[in-house]
């Protein structure tokens, strides 16, 4: 009689794919950011660091940038 073997499941990375609001007091629209790849290891201080409020205003400006007239 031959025996299963024991598997085990570990987590190895996440990948996250944020979604904004921009919001300029007239209009919102959705901008979805890049994946990013996040090692296990690394998953909880990426979640208390990701998108903090300085964080969220470089990506605020980055986009209003993206957004201007050529």
């Amino acid at each position: 009689m031959s025996t299963q073997p024991k598997i085990q499941a570990r987590l190895l990375k996440i990948v996250v794919q944020p979604i904004f609001v921009m919001d300029d007091g007239t209009t919102i629209e959705e901008a979805t950011g890049q994946p990013i790849t996040v090692a296990a290891k690394d998953w909880q201080a990426f979640t208390a660091n990701a998108f903090g409020p300085d964080e969220l205003a470089e990506i605020a400006k980055q986009y209003a940038v993206q957004q201007k007239p050529q």
